[in-house]
Protein backbone atom coordinates (compact mmCIF):
# COMPACT_ATOMS: atom_id res chain seq x y z
CA UNK A 1 0.00 0.00 0.00
CA UNK A 2 1.88 3.31 -1.03
CA UNK A 3 1.08 6.22 1.05
CA UNK A 4 0.32 9.59 -0.32
CA UNK A 5 1.64 13.00 1.75
CA UNK A 6 0.04 16.55 0.95
CA UNK A 7 2.41 19.31 1.92
CA UNK A 8 0.64 22.44 2.88
CA UNK A 9 2.63 25.48 2.59
CA UNK A 10 3.03 26.94 5.90
CA UNK A 11 2.36 30.99 6.16
CA UNK A 12 3.72 32.39 8.78
CA UNK A 13 1.02 34.26 11.55
CA UNK A 14 2.71 37.28 10.92
CA UNK A 15 2.76 37.24 7.09
CA UNK A 16 -1.38 36.67 7.52
CA UNK A 17 -1.94 39.76 9.38
CA UNK A 18 0.57 42.03 7.28
CA UNK A 19 -2.09 40.59 4.52
CA UNK A 20 -5.15 41.61 6.26
CA UNK A 21 -3.81 44.66 7.49
CA UNK A 22 -2.31 45.73 3.84
CA UNK A 23 -5.40 45.25 1.74
CA UNK A 24 -7.51 47.48 4.35
CA UNK A 25 -4.98 50.24 4.20
CA UNK A 26 -4.93 50.23 0.55
CA UNK A 27 -8.28 49.86 0.41
CA UNK A 28 -9.24 52.75 2.86
CA UNK A 29 -11.10 51.14 5.36
CA UNK A 30 -8.08 52.07 7.35
CA UNK A 31 -7.87 55.50 6.81
CA UNK A 32 -4.73 57.90 7.02
CA UNK A 33 -3.52 58.95 10.52
CA UNK A 34 -5.09 56.30 12.65
CA UNK A 35 -3.31 54.59 15.33
CA UNK A 36 -2.97 51.14 14.84
CA UNK A 37 -2.22 49.06 18.49
CA UNK A 38 -0.63 45.62 18.81
CA UNK A 39 -2.91 44.34 21.83
CA UNK A 40 -6.17 45.58 19.84
CA UNK A 41 -5.09 44.11 16.31
CA UNK A 42 -3.90 40.93 18.59
CA UNK A 43 -7.13 40.55 19.91
CA UNK A 44 -9.42 41.07 16.73
CA UNK A 45 -6.78 38.53 14.99
CA UNK A 46 -7.29 35.98 17.36
CA UNK A 47 -3.57 36.03 17.88
CA UNK A 48 -0.44 37.18 20.34
CA UNK A 49 1.13 40.28 19.82
CA UNK A 50 4.40 38.30 18.39
CA UNK A 51 3.33 38.15 15.07
CA UNK A 52 1.18 41.84 15.01
CA UNK A 53 4.82 43.17 15.88
CA UNK A 54 6.27 41.24 13.11
CA UNK A 55 3.17 42.33 10.92
CA UNK A 56 4.04 46.21 12.03
CA UNK A 57 7.52 46.28 10.92
CA UNK A 58 6.78 44.80 7.38
CA UNK A 59 4.02 46.84 6.81
CA UNK A 60 6.58 50.19 8.18
CA UNK A 61 9.18 49.05 5.63
CA UNK A 62 6.88 49.22 2.86
CA UNK A 63 6.22 52.88 4.06
CA UNK A 64 2.20 51.82 4.74
CA UNK A 65 2.53 52.95 8.40
CA UNK A 66 4.99 54.91 10.35
CA UNK A 67 5.99 55.29 13.76
CA UNK A 68 5.26 58.06 16.17
CA UNK A 69 6.12 59.72 19.42
CA UNK A 70 3.07 58.63 21.04
CA UNK A 71 2.36 54.54 21.00
CA UNK A 72 1.85 52.65 18.18
CA UNK A 73 1.94 53.33 14.84
CA UNK A 74 0.34 55.64 12.16
CA UNK A 75 -1.42 54.71 8.80
CA UNK A 76 0.13 56.88 6.40
CA UNK A 77 3.67 57.77 5.36
CA UNK A 78 6.67 58.72 7.17
CA UNK A 79 6.61 62.53 7.23
CA UNK A 80 3.08 63.13 6.28
CA UNK A 81 1.21 65.42 8.43
CA UNK A 82 -1.75 64.16 9.99
CA UNK A 83 -3.18 64.13 13.17
CA UNK A 84 -3.12 60.82 14.86
CA UNK A 85 -7.23 59.45 15.19
CA UNK A 86 -7.63 56.74 18.03
CA UNK A 87 -10.58 54.43 17.41
CA UNK A 88 -11.57 50.87 18.22
CA UNK A 89 -10.15 49.28 15.16
CA UNK A 90 -12.94 46.39 16.05
CA UNK A 91 -15.55 48.89 15.30
CA UNK A 92 -14.10 49.91 11.89
CA UNK A 93 -15.28 47.14 9.71
CA UNK A 94 -11.97 45.76 8.61
CA UNK A 95 -12.37 42.87 5.93
CA UNK A 96 -10.84 39.95 6.89
CA UNK A 97 -10.53 37.46 4.01
CA UNK A 98 -12.05 33.96 5.14
CA UNK A 99 -8.68 32.10 4.00
CA UNK A 100 -6.67 34.53 6.43
CA UNK A 101 -9.08 34.12 8.57
CA UNK A 102 -9.18 30.58 9.03
CA UNK A 103 -5.63 30.09 8.74
CA UNK A 104 -4.97 32.20 11.96
CA UNK A 105 -7.47 30.34 13.68
CA UNK A 106 -5.60 26.83 12.80
CA UNK A 107 -3.50 26.59 15.82
CA UNK A 108 -0.12 24.88 15.62
CA UNK A 109 0.69 21.21 16.97
CA UNK A 110 2.36 22.62 20.26
CA UNK A 111 -0.43 24.79 21.01
CA UNK A 112 -2.32 21.79 21.17
CA UNK A 113 -0.40 19.72 22.95
CA UNK A 114 0.32 22.65 25.03
CA UNK A 115 -3.18 23.25 26.08
CA UNK A 116 -3.64 19.00 26.45
CA UNK A 117 -0.56 18.91 28.95
CA UNK A 118 -1.68 21.64 31.10
CA UNK A 119 -4.66 20.51 31.59
CA UNK A 120 -3.67 17.22 32.60
CA UNK A 121 -1.52 18.90 35.01
CA UNK A 122 -4.33 20.85 36.38
CA UNK A 123 -6.42 17.80 36.77
CA UNK A 124 -3.71 16.58 39.15
CA UNK A 125 -3.35 19.23 41.04
CA UNK A 126 -7.30 19.37 41.34
CA UNK A 127 -8.44 15.29 41.62
CA UNK A 128 -4.57 14.37 42.84
CA UNK A 129 -1.59 14.35 43.92
CA UNK A 130 0.84 15.97 41.49
CA UNK A 131 4.41 14.40 42.18
CA UNK A 132 7.56 14.76 40.40
CA UNK A 133 10.57 12.40 41.12
CA UNK A 134 14.21 12.23 40.00
CA UNK A 135 16.69 9.42 39.48
CA UNK A 136 20.48 9.97 39.06
CA UNK A 137 22.66 6.97 37.94
CA UNK A 138 24.22 7.21 41.48
CA UNK A 139 21.02 6.37 43.35
CA UNK A 140 17.50 5.08 42.52
CA UNK A 141 15.77 6.69 45.52
CA UNK A 142 13.70 9.25 45.10
CA UNK A 143 14.77 12.71 46.32
CA UNK A 144 13.37 16.14 46.75
CA UNK A 145 15.55 17.55 44.46
CA UNK A 146 15.20 16.83 40.64
CA UNK A 147 18.80 15.79 39.33
CA UNK A 148 19.84 16.87 35.57
CA UNK A 149 19.41 12.96 34.97
CA UNK A 150 16.18 12.02 35.14
CA UNK A 151 12.70 13.53 35.82
CA UNK A 152 9.20 12.20 35.59
CA UNK A 153 6.40 13.60 36.68
CA UNK A 154 2.56 12.16 36.94
CA UNK A 155 -0.17 12.30 38.67
CA UNK A 156 -0.66 9.73 41.66
CA UNK A 157 -4.30 9.33 41.87
CA UNK A 158 -6.85 10.63 39.31
CA UNK A 159 -9.55 9.72 41.59
CA UNK A 160 -10.30 10.30 45.49
CA UNK A 161 -10.14 7.25 47.12
CA UNK A 162 -13.65 5.86 48.62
Amino acid sequence: MKETFVRVKSVKRYELVAAALRSNIVSGRLQAGLVLLEGPIAGLMKTSRAPVQAALRILEEEKLIQRFSGRGYLVGRAGLSVEPVRRDIGKLGLRIPNEIDAALQNRGLWEVVYDEVESAVAACLIFGDFASSSRSSATSTESAEPSSAMCSVGCMSAAPNR
